[in-house]
């Protein structure tokens, strides 16, 4: 008899190979961070990944709705409950285990050994909990997809499994081996100084405005729209397919990747 998973996954046909499809449905994905991560999850339960470790400590608030997996009828509800039940609604036969929590040193080693890929989608207020989850996945040599919106568009990371003494995520935010003296607001401003001449202008300004405004430990008031999110969703399907191929050597760190909505229109215009 056939099943759900291969019922639902018979359109993806012949975009994604049999044996492809195979592995997806055996790949057991971590997502840490279920914000944006709601929209990555739905989506690689679409695509047949049957697998997966939801983390996040947050409840749904009503602002969240613009951008991120949940309904109205969710709100107050910690987001991994609502979503899991969301993935399981799309496909009765997905394997979801839901840990409310933040990751921190003392749990990150067992979430990051029952998983074949990380994605890494948690707030960047979060600062001392990405470390973690990188330094982990280096010591694991597990693979990490990291990403986050910026304005229309999105920017990710594909980190491979490699031999490193100190973690993409450290060097990227200048923070030492061992150190635990993490500013959110400061390691951030110092990396969006590095990326700033690629994104669009218009995400520049915003982020200038929002770093000057922002204290640690408050909530990240970034602006965000549907559009980032959903880009970041299809940047995450196509790293994750890559790697699966075998052909994601080309994109690895350091290198970032960005996807922005609005200057691919304004490019695919101007070659009319």
């Amino acid at each position: 008899m056939e099943t759900v998973t291969a019922r639902l996954t018979q359109r993806n046909q012949p975009i994604i190979g049999p044996a492809l499809q195979s592995r997806l449905a055996e790949l057991r994905v971590l997502i840490a961070g279920c914000g944006l991560g709601s929209c990555l999850a739905e989506a690689l339960v679409r695509l047949g990944v049957t697998r997966l470790v939801l983390v996040d400590n947050d409840r749904i608030q009503l602002h969240n709705l613009n951008r991120q997996s949940f309904q109205f009828d969710e709100v107050d509800q910690f987001k991994v409950v609502a979503l899991g039940n969301r993935l399981r609604a799309i496909n009765p036969e997905v394997h979801v285990e839901e840990f409310c929590g933040l990751v921190t040193s003392g749990n990150v080693h067992q979430l990051v050994a029952q998983s074949d890929v990380i994605i890494d989608t948690i707030d960047f207020l979060d600062l001392s909990a990405i470390i973690a989850l990188h330094d982990e996945a280096l010591r694991q040599k597990k693979p990490v997809v990291s990403l986050f919106t910026a304005g229309w568009g999105a920017v990710g990371m594909y980190i491979a499994p490699e031999d490193r003494q100190v973690s993409w995520a450290r060097e990227i935010f200048n923070v030492p081996p061992q150190s635990t003296e993490l500013s959110y607001r400061q390691k951030f401003a110092e990396f969006f100084l590095k990326i700033q001449a690629q994104l669009n202008p218009a995400v520049g300004e915003f982020m200038h405005e929002v770093l000057a405004k922002m204290l640690d430990h408050r909530p990240c008031p970034a602006p965000n729209v549907i559009a980032g999110a959903q880009l970041a969703s299809v940047l995450a399907q196509i790293l994750l397919m890559k790697y699966l191929e075998g052909r994601s050597s080309e994109l690895q760190a350091p290198k970032f990747l960005y996807l922005d909505l609005e200057a691919i229109l304004d490019q695919s215009l101007r070659q009319i």
